[in-house]
């Protein structure tokens, strides 16, 4: 295997067009996935673009983003796609675009925008394509991977949710000792913890001995603070800042060296609710991190 890599500019490696409108109105049902600035975006019936292909976000927050698509799509105009790969690896032009900082090439001014004709002249450094296919093939490994991964922990949680709602939302254990029989899938102490019957609440019909409460009572809530953006850095100088957009993979993206004095600091295993937008609660298994308020 060669391997010389070559001195090239983005434009000498793929070249990009705009993508094409499509309304809501216009969309229809169908096989072909609409890949926009923030990845696929519904299906459409018609494709623009054969696969394999890969996009960019070329306006808004998930401008400079990287997309890839195994089969034939339609690129919106939000998005760049990459029109001839130049006889290199798609898959491969989508791992090194997506390790480039285009988000830094914005040419527009209120409203992130990104040219193309801004970025063909950066600098690259290419591999020979059958470098480029031994590359890919590690990387869409360990992609795969990542996948499995991401679905199992999908499937753990669906099973917690069904777990938890048949517990203390359908009170299945209390039932069943109702029933004069063991509850399931829990050990003795735990089914101890069930009593045999209900009683009236303000709530209804709850197990009997249990008591409603505000999560204030049973818990230290604190909200996040407002920390200064212009402290923000992503050279992890300081400590970690959690953000609402944070909160599903655990990674922060900046970090500030700002203190704040009455603390907002989060710790693994504390139970994180986003304030504006993302309700949901997450339990945060990332590092010790301030608590920004939005």
């Amino acid at each position: 295997m060669s391997s010389e890599w070559s001195d090239t500019t983005l434009g000498g490696f793929v070249r990009l067009q705009r993508g094409h409108d499509l309304t809501a109105s216009e969309q229809q049902p169908g096989p072909y996935p609409v890949m926009g600035s923030a990845g696929q975006n519904g299906c459409h019936n018609v494709a623009k673009a054969q696969g394999p292909g890969v996009v960019v976000g070329r306006s808004g927050a998930s401008m400079g983003k990287v997309h890839y698509s195994e089969c034939d799509y339609w690129p919106h105009n939000t998005c760049l796609y990459v029109t001839d790969f130049q006889g290199n690896s798609p898959r491969f032009a989508y791992y090194l675009l997506s390790s480039l900082d285009l988000a830094g090439y914005n040419s527009g001014s209120a409203q992130p925008s990104l040219n193309r004709n801004y970025i063909y002249g950066m600098s690259l450094r290419i591999p020979q394509r059958e470098e480029q296919d031994a590359i890919v093939e590690v990387l869409s490994t360990l992609d795969d991977r990542i996948t499995l991964l991401r679905e199992t922990n999908a499937t753990l949680e669906a099973i917690a949710q069904a777990l938890f709602k048949s517990w203390f939302v359908d009170f299945d254990p209390v039932r069943t000792k109702m029933e004069g029989r063991a509850p399931e899938g829990m050990d003795e102490a735990t089914a101890a913890l069930f009593p045999d019957g209900f009683e009236e609440s303000e709530l209804g019909l709850v197990p009997r001995g249990w008591s409603s409460q505000s999560v204030y009572d049973v818990s230290k809530v604190i909200y996040g603070a407002p920390f200064a953006s212009k402290r923000f850095n992503t050279e992890q100088v300081g400590s970690p800042l959690i953000r609402i957009r944070d909160l599903k993979d655990e990674n922060p993206g900046v970090f500030t060296d700002e203190v704040h004095p009455k603390g907002y600091m989060t710790q693994p295993g504390d139970i994180v609710v986003g304030m504006d937008g993302e309700f949901r609660a997450y339990i945060w298994g990332g590092k010790p991190a301030w608590l920004r308020k939005v």
